[in-house]
């Protein structure tokens, strides 16, 4: 097959031909006048009926298709414009003009909160109103814990000097932090890497030395954590919360008997991370692992590919699994809507952004020819596949999926092009390389994620029946409960207590962390399907990606045949992990 050239850098005229294009202007003024518009249901929403109420979300439709258009080429402008004074003053200046109409329809959702249940009852079982049921669901849902607008604007003000103020504290506390290293000081985050360095006693250098600048901060982070918790056990209490990862369940729209399941199977698992462990041991040459070696670098798959090799690579693993699959991925190269390569404007890593319901998405690379870049490409292509698909059966407020959802057809597109690696001309060694970064990858974001999961659910349990805790009570619960999955297999040491202070989404994102492990094994488990039906799977599976965010996950999975309230869904993907490690063990064989 001959092989077609790239386009290296992507084309963004399919929202706006620069920042001077004169649409932009015609669009925030649309913008303006939809406000405009809104207004006038200010003290009426609660004596509409439901001819008026769709009439009322449309416009709000409307005005967020605007918003989202003129954000998302901000973005992507900035995205590979960093440090370009004019992009980031163009960026600036919208996002301020769009904060500020954001403010002037804030009482509709306060108004909404309000209604009273005859009044939802009538909404949410109007003929009219099933285009958008889903919207207005999630609407009630969170009404529940809404409250009145005058107490909605004094908890808004007084978070400025509450949970922003101490979030701030810990972020100044610790990215101003210094680290004693060869006789200097230098910032944490050019220490960090060194926990992965190929050099164990650096690694276990780098690991005390933090450990070290940790503890100079053992009076203020310990405080900051205790009043964030409860500042939350606060507003959960105000907000009618019963626990403390209610909030994110009802956020991401699942039940807490579904996440406790997964919690479930996972901790049954632990043994794999133990068997894994054991064997890296065994290919690092070493008679003991420490718990600063749980990240030693692995070997790296030599093999090189191009970018027009992996564009092929990547489609023909798209055309065995759905030829439909592979039209939409291959639209994204046709259009130039994918940006290849670094550089010295461009933010690292990879995305995918949403476009518009009339365009395509837009993809965000720094490919440099890596085996690992490959699978990056097909991760962002697995979601521009989604973010299409959604399109033709969604309206745009139902257009996007759940958190624990969102990244099933990303994860599912590697996977598909990860087969096609291994069954490919790779040698040995890059066999080994590939397998051992898929079990690694797939503990991290299962078995660690949930471990972190339940460390938030002890410290906040602990903090609402106890009170204040102490830096040691919180040091105990952090290394007991991370170390707890990986068994025997690695020595921990006293210095690990502390590692929890300078972990941001503890502070600043509670909870979220089960949605990795949720979002993962899941399509692990789907995969497995796949791989057990064959072409059967094909359609379920895309309906799956197509029904977008119009249903609660579990709905949505139960209609393609799964139920993810038992422990048993969730084993298939974790005996995809088993079935990888026992690859590994018959490679090292």
């Amino acid at each position: 097959m001959t092989q077609q050239s790239i386009t290296p850098t992507w084309n963004l005229n399919d929202l706006y031909s620069g920042m001077d294009d004169p649409k932009i202007e015609e669009d925030f003024s649309a913008a303006e006048a939809l406000v405009r518009e809104l207004q006038d249901y200010r003290g009426k929403i609660a004596t509409l009926n439901p001819s008026e109420m769709l009439t009322l979300i449309k416009s709000q439709e409307a005005l967020a298709l605007k918003s989202n258009r003129l954000g998302v080429y901000a973005s992507l402008l900035s995205a590979t414009n960093v440090e370009v004074p004019e992009v980031t003053r163009f960026e600036k200046q919208l996002d301020a003009r769009m904060i500020q109409l954001g403010k002037e329809t804030i009482f509709i959702e306060v108004e909404m909160a309000q209604l009273p249940e005859p009044k939802w009852q009538e909404f949410l079982n109007a003929p009219e109103l099933n285009a958008y049921k889903k919207t207005l669901e999630d609407t009630y849902r969170e009404a529940k814990h809404t409250l009145s607008e005058p107490e909605e604007k004094i908890l808004a003000e007084k978070s400025q000097t509450s949970s922003q103020a101490l979030l701030h504290l810990f972020s100044i506390t610790t990215d101003t932090l210094m680290v004693d290293w060869n006789g200097e000081k230098k910032p944490l985050e050019e220490i960090s890497p060194y926990l992965r360095d190929p050099d164990k006693a650096i690694r276990k250098q780098a690991v005390f030395a933090i450990h070290a600048a940790l503890n100079t901060n053992s009076k203020t982070t310990p405080a900051v954590f205790n009043a964030l918790i409860q500042d939350k056990e606060i507003s959960d209490r105000l907000r009618n919360y019963d626990y403390p990862e209610e909030r994110r369940f009802n956020s991401d729209d699942v039940e807490k008997d579904t996440v406790y399941a997964l919690i479930e199977a996972v901790n049954k698992s632990s043994h794999l991370v133990e068997r894994y462990y054991t064997l890296k041991k065994k290919i690092l040459g070493e008679d003991t692992l420490h718990w600063w070696d749980r990240y030693a670098p692995l070997p790296k798959p030599k093999k090189e590919i191009s970018p027009e090799e992996g564009k092929e690579m990547v489609l023909a693993a798209f055309e065995e699994f759905s030829p439909q699959v592979r039209e939409i991925a291959n639209g994204m190269f046709e259009k130039a809507h994918i940006d290849w390569f670094p550089s010295n404007k461009k933010r690292g890593g990879a995305f995918c952004q949403f476009g518009t319901p009339e365009s395509y998405p837009y993809v965000l690379l720094n490919y440099t020819n890596d085996v690992n870049d490959v699978m990056t490409l097909a991760h962002e292509l697995g979601h521009a596949v989604h973010d299409v698909l959604v399109k033709d059966t969604n309206v745009f407020f139902q257009m996007h999926p759940s958190l624990a959802l969102a990244e099933i057809a990303s994860t599912f597109s590697e996977l598909l092009l990860f087969d096609k690696l291994l069954a490919g001309d790779l040698t040995k060694e890059d066999k080994i390389a590939l397998l051992m970064g898929q079990i690694e990858d797939n503990f991290a974001t299962v078995h660690r994620q949930i471990a972190m999961f339940q460390f938030e659910q002890a410290v906040h349990t602990k903090r609402r029946t106890d009170g204040e805790l102490s830096k040691d009570q919180i040091d105990d619960l952090w290394h007991e409960i991370i170390k707890k999955p990986f068994g025997d297999s690695l020595v921990w040491t006293d210095e690990h207590k502390n590692f929890w202070m300078y972990i941001p989404h503890v502070f600043n994102w509670p909870f979220y962390v089960y949605s990795y492990a949720f979002a993962q094994l899941c399509t692990l488990a789907i995969y497995k399907t796949y791989k057990e039906k064959g072409s059967e799977m094909v359609e379920n599976y895309l309906d799956i990606l197509r029904r977008g965010g119009s249903m609660a996950p579990k709905d949505n999975l139960a209609l393609a045949g799964f139920d993810v309230s038992t422990p048993d869904f969730w084993q298939n993907g974790l005996k995809m992990i088993e079935d990888y490690i026992a690859q590994l063990e018959a490679e090292l064989a």
